[in-house]
């Protein structure tokens, strides 16, 4: 388990690293909002893995209430032999900066998603205001009499 979440972790990093390369490079973003929030849940999703008790240290996960107490304190022993010879601790560490390093890239990259969507709206309300000005305009020039002057029957 811990094995796969650490392959998990290096590639999320690894294609984080790329889109942050990619904007860079040429200041786009290929990802949409959506695949940038589902690689933001399963990084959240493996933390959670993490976190959860498996590599924590604890044993007692293993064990139900009615064990006695030397066999769970020889399990526990055992346990954290078996987590020394594995470097879990050290691996969770590397783990967790990881974790960290991917979901800061990510978070970055949602955050220029969301300024670019937040500046194509701008526009958007921009231009019906404009619109809305040419509106009342022509409105004010049929009012006064004006629309004649600018006939445009003759184009047609």
């Amino acid at each position: 388990m811990l094995a796969q979440l650490e392959l998990r972790a290096e590639e999320g990093f690894a294609q984080a690293r790329l889109v942050q390369e990619q904007m860079a490079e040429t200041g786009r973003i290929s990802l949409s909002r959506r695949e940038v929030r589902k690689r933001t849940g399963r990084v959240f999703v493996d933390r959670v893995l993490m976190h959860s008790g498996f590599f924590n240290g604890g044993s007692a996960a293993f064990f139900g209430p009615g064990v006695q107490e030397h066999a769970a304190t020889c399990a526990a022993d055992k346990a954290s032999r078996l987590r020394t010879a594995l470097e879990v601790d050290r691996r969770v560490e590397v783990l967790e900066k990881r974790f960290d390093a991917t979901k800061e890239s990510l978070e970055t990259v949602a955050c220029e998603l969301h300024n670019n969507h937040a500046h194509t709206l701008e526009w958007a309300i921009i231009f019906l205001i404009i619109g809305e000005i040419l509106l009342v305009l022509l409105e004010k020039l049929e009012f006064f009499g004006l629309h004649e002057l600018f006939d445009f029957e003759h184009l047609r």
